[in-house]
Formats: C-alpha cells, sequence, structure tokens
C-alpha cells in the first residue's frame, strides 16, 4: 500500500510539471519591440532573444513613438501631438540651411509588396513650409542599411504641403531608383529625407514625422462616363471606309492622349481612280465604327445633343451643302437602320484646323425607324469633296472625343 501511494505521488507530480510546460506563455510576434496584440509576458531568465538581425514581416517600418535610432542635424524630441499612437518625432535645427533625419533597423522589415503594388505612407510635420526649399529635397527607402545604395527616392518637389500635418502618399512604382535596380522590399532597413530652407535659419525650426508604413497602392480607377461614344485614343474597331490610310495623331489632338487621322487618296482597291475628281468627287469621304458594347448616355431627344471634334485642312475642300452626305448614329450596329442622321451643312461656321461640332439631337432625321437612345452601337460620318483627291493630292479628315452631352 505504502508503494501505491509513493507511485501515485510521482504520477501527479508529472502531471503538474507537463500541465505546467504546455500552459506557459508564449509572446506574440514583435515589431521593433512592440506586440501585434496583446501583452507580453514577463521575461523567463532562461530564454534567449531571438537574433536581433533576423528580418520580420511587417509594412510598419516605424510607429514614431520613440526617438531610438534616429539621426538628424540638430536634435529630435518626442512630440505629443501625433497622428498615430502616443507620440511623433520632432526634429529641430537652430541654425544653417539644412534639415536631414534618417534611422537604419536592425531587423529588416518584409513588407511581401512589388514595386508595382507597394506605397509607402507617413505623416510629416510642419512647422512654416514657406520657409523651405522643397526643390532640393529628396526621401529615400533602401535595403542597403544607408543611402544611395540599393534605394528608391522620390524629390520632395513632387509634394503639395501645408503648415501643420500633411500625409505623404508615395507609389514604389513611381520612385526614382539607384542604378543597382533599388530596393528589395522584402529587405527595407533604412529611411532618410532631406531638404534645405530658403535660408539659414538663426532661431529653432521644427518637422515631425509620424507613422511611417508600407500600405498596398491606392488604385484610383476613373468613372466610367456613360456619355462618351469614342475617346479616338486609338483606332481599335475604326473601319477606315474609303479612306486610305488610318492613323493615329498623338501630336495634334483635342482631348485624351490621341486623335485619329483619315487620308483619303485614291480609292481603296482602285489604284489610280481618285476618291473624287476635280470637278468634285462621286464617292464619299468615308469612315465609320461599330461598337461591341452599346452606350446608354441616359439622354432623351428632347434634352441631348451629339458633340466630337472635326478637323480639316482646309474648309474650301469640302462641299459642306452636300445633301448625299451624313452625320450618323444608329441603334442597329448598321447604318440606315433604327438611325438618327445630320447634314454637314448643320455644322455651324466650319473653320480650317479643329471643329466643336454640335448636334442636337430634336435637329436630327430618323431613318429606318426610331433610334434606341438606351443603345447607341453605330458611327458612321461621310463628305463629299469639292476638288481632286488622289495618290497625288490626299485629303486628311480628323476626329476626337465623341460624346454626347446634356443641353
Amino acid at each position: 500500500m505504502k508503494k501505491m501511494k509513493l507511485l501515485n505521488l510521482f504520477l501527479i507530480s508529472i502531471f503538474i510539471c507537463f500541465t505546467t510546460a504546455c500552459t506557459k506563455d508564449v509572446a506574440p510576434p514583435l515589431i521593433h519591440g512592440e506586440p501585434i496584440t496583446g501583452t507580453p509576458p514577463t521575461p523567463d531568465p532562461g530564454d534567449t532573444d531571438p537574433d536581433p538581425t533576423t528580418p520580420i514581416i511587417t509594412k510598419i517600418f516605424d510607429n514614431a513613438d520613440l526617438i531610438d535610432g534616429w539621426e538628424q542635424t540638430g536634435t529630435n524630441s518626442l512630440y505629443t501631438d501625433s497622428k498615430e499612437g502616443a507620440a511623433s518625432v520632432k526634429f529641430t535645427i537652430t541654425s544653417g540651411l539644412d534639415l536631414r533625419m534618417q534611422k537604419q533597423l536592425t531587423r529588416p522589415i518584409v513588407t511581401q509588396l512589388t514595386k508595382e503594388t507597394a506605397q509607402l505612407n507617413f505623416w510629416l510635420w510642419i512647422e512654416n513650409v514657406s520657409k523651405l526649399d522643397m526643390s532640393t529635397g529628396q526621401i529615400e527607402i533602401t535595403s542597403s542599411g544607408g543611402p544611395d545604395v540599393n534605394e528608391f527616392n522620390w524629390s520632395t518637389a513632387s509634394l503639395s504641403l501645408k503648415d501643420g500635418w500633411n500625409e505623404v502618399k508615395l507609389k514604389v512604382s513611381q520612385a526614382g531608383a539607384s542604378g543597382d535596380g533599388g530596393a528589395d522590399l522584402d529587405a527595407i532597413n533604412f529611411f532618410r529625407m532631406y531638404f534645405k530652407l530658403k535660408e539659414a535659419t538663426t532661431t529653432p525650426f521644427s518637422v515631425a514625422l509620424d507613422d511611417i508604413k508600407f500600405v498596398e497602392a491606392e488604385v484610383i480607377t476613373d468613372p466610367v462616363d456613360n456619355m462618351l461614344l469614342d475617346a479616338c485614343d486609338d483606332i481599335t474597331g475604326w473601319n477606315r471606309g474609303t479612306a486610305a490610310e488610318l492613323s493615329l495623331n498623338t501630336l495634334d489632338k483635342q482631348e485624351g492622349t490621341g486623335s485619329l487621322s483619315f487620308i483619303f487618296k485614291d480609292r481603296p482597291g482602285s489604284p489610280g481612280t481618285p476618291t473624287s475628281t476635280a470637278e468634285g468627287g462621286s464617292s464619299a469621304l468615308e469612315f465609320k465604327k461599330e461598337f461591341a458594347t452599346p452606350l446608354n448616355p441616359e439622354i432623351t431627344i428632347e434634352d441631348g445633343k451629339f458633340t466630337f471634334w472635326l478637323w480639316v485642312a482646309d474648309v474650301s475642300e469640302i462641299d459642306w451643302a452636300a445633301t448625299n452626305s451624313q452625320i450618323e448614329l444608329s441603334s442597329s450596329g448598321r447604318a440606315d437602320m433604327n438611325e438618327i442622321h445630320w447634314f454637314p451643312s448643320q455644322i455651324e461656321n466650319p473653320k480650317n484646323g479643329w471643329n466643336k461640332v454640335e448636334l442636337k439631337l430634336s435637329e436630327g432625321a430618323e431613318q429606318g425607324g426610331t433610334v434606341d437612345l438606351t443603345n447607341i452601337n453605330f458611327f458612321r460620318m461621310y463628305l463629299r469633296a469639292t476638288g481632286l483627291v488622289s495618290e497625288e493630292n490626299p485629303l486628311t479628315i480628323g476626329a476626337d472625343h465623341l460624346k454626347f452631352e446634356k443641353e
């Protein structure tokens, strides 16, 4: 019986030791000495610290709640005015022109972002922005532990700043890079910012930093313009009709990044046959486009108009009074069915060069049934020349930015 009691006590002791070992507190992962969540337990004297140079997975470079590790011209101090956390770091000079602040991390950070997806964000407080010469400064991040090697950088001239706090957002995809290709975003360990004053100061001048971190770059998409039929920024889908050539003109345009140029010479497929004779052509100067995705401009016949830019070198080369010429829109994907059209004579006061054409829907004529304004999917324009159009005497018509507008 005595042996049995001793055995039971032994087993109980083993169970208590095992339970204690399994329930021992384990510290959460650290970000520069700060826990991600919770509060770390009192360190066990028997534990050893992790390798202080091991990279850490985080997007936070520095939360600026401590001055540890910061270097600068002048002095630094904790500033109770902050945008995140308990404080920010203030940097002050009392003489000279130069402001510089930098920090090297012992443990590089692994942002898990790429150059295309990364954005550097931080808060910058400026005492008096009018005293700064922003054209000379730079913001830098590196993975080399110092400046100018494995570096991405941005000029401070690109910043729009005011007195007080400014939120700075810098896309890495828009950064300059050192000749070695730039920083490794999974080994970031250095930040520096510097700029100059316009005039040397003899009194204290301060700036402050807070919440320096990486985020996924903001993607800003342009809102869909349900009034725009075609921006004419590329030639995709355009049918040159009777034009000999169609090209994108990125130099002479009215909106966006380009305009369309239709160059008429001899009739397509008939070399040596002019598109138009010296007395005036029998063949139209035509171009058109069918739209795979119909447009619903959300307008009515009564309150809408169709607009576009039209370029002609010499207005005398076009027969504006011709009744066998038209500007057409349809909802049938083709000409002459569910169509609304206008004649060139309805273009007011055409002049050499670019003309803003504005055609009221209420003044258009229907053909082949009523046009469905919720389903516009076809455009065509054809004009007549007043004289010879041939290989030796070409005529160019330009078009840009086809759009509906409300009256």
